[in-house]
């Protein structure tokens, strides 16, 4: 799914959503949550579309991800 292989020049690019979805675990939130912030890069940085998102993790995920990308 991702393009990047990389987010810095030492470490591969899933530890930041991976990082991001332990915050957002953490904090007790469901694991819709949890699955929007892992994939929270998706659609800004790779061909994949909201629609994409909703029919391989639901509405919600999609949605969240979304909601996400205009803050």
């Amino acid at each position: 799914m991702q393009d990047k292989s990389s987010f810095s020049s030492s470490e591969p690019y899933i530890t930041h959503p991976v990082a991001v979805a332990g915050i957002i675990a953490e904090m007790k939130f469901d694991h819709e949550a949890v699955m929007a912030a892992l994939l929270h890069d998706v659609i800004e940085d790779t061909p994949y579309t909201e629609e994409q998102l909703a029919a391989e993790f639901g509405k919600n995920v999609a949605e969240i991800n979304s909601n996400v990308q205009r803050i």
